[in-house]
């Protein structure tokens, strides 16, 4: 859909016949392309399930009114501390956001939401100058510190769930984790398949091959080497809390 040069064209949905109900977004993402993603929308059944609503404030927004509410209330009477809680809500519900949250998105970083928003607004300047080449380069910048911060996302997310499973795992959980590190968008019968193969390819048996897994990516014992002098420290301070019991 356009490039960096002539003017965006419109996407045909004549293909959407019938009682369909079908709209389309720029998404402002090029993937380091000349062209642009579009977002087609067809409304229909609710594919996934609500969890809730996410609370999103912006603090620094909510600090700066109540710095200014602060130095106005030098000059205007004391308030009750009724009155002071009520503004603070009314402040804060001013700066929040509510933004749903369903089984594929559970939850909403608000730093990497900034993120975003903040290349939105700039890829909207840069459609009315496109010769700006300084507004190019922070929309490039942007766009990497955002990859960046979701990868990290990425990575913390994989991280808490493995850890909170260490020294519980059964056979079954090792199971329908290892079916989703292939592939999980595959049906059953497609990973119980890969699986099979696995197994008929590992050089040992299936116990071997759980165990060479459960070393790989969920290691029970840290590889980290212990430090001396303070395991030492404890382990006196331990004997000498024992003894005084």
């Amino acid at each position: 859909m356009g490039n960096g040069v002539s003017k965006d064209t419109s996407p045909d949905l004549s293909i959407t016949t019938g009682n369909v109900t079908a709209m389309w977004s720029h998404t402002g993402v090029n993937l380091g392309s000349d062209h642009s993603i579009l977002a087609p929308t067809i409304l229909g059944e609710e594919y996934v399930t609500p969890l809730g609503r996410a609370s999103l404030t912006d603090w620094p927004k909510f600090r700066e009114r109540r710095e200014q509410a602060r130095r106005d209330s030098a000059t205007t009477p004391s308030l009750t501390l009724e009155e002071w809680t009520t503004q603070i809500r009314k402040d804060m519900n001013c700066f929040t956001r509510k933004i749903r949250t369903t089984t594929k998105t559970p939850c909403v970083d608000p730093h990497l939401l900034h993120l975003w928003e903040a290349r939105r607004g700039l890829i909207k300047r840069w459609k009315r100058q496109r010769l700006n080449c300084r507004l190019k380069r922070r929309i490039a910048l942007l766009t990497e510190e955002a990859a960046r911060y979701a990868a990290h996302l990425c990575k913390e997310s994989w991280l808490s769930p493995c850890d909170s499973l260490r020294g519980q795992l059964s056979t079954s959980k090792i199971l329908r984790l290892l079916r989703y590190l292939m592939d999980h968008s595959k049906s059953k019968t497609e990973s119980n398949q890969t699986m099979q193969k696995m197994i008929h390819s590992h050089p040992g048996d299936s116990v071997a091959l759980m165990k060479s897994l459960l070393d790989t990516y969920l290691p029970v014992h840290s590889k980290t080497p212990l430090h001396r002098t303070l395991d030492n420290q404890i382990s006196n301070w331990m004997k000498t809390s024992t003894s005084m019991k």
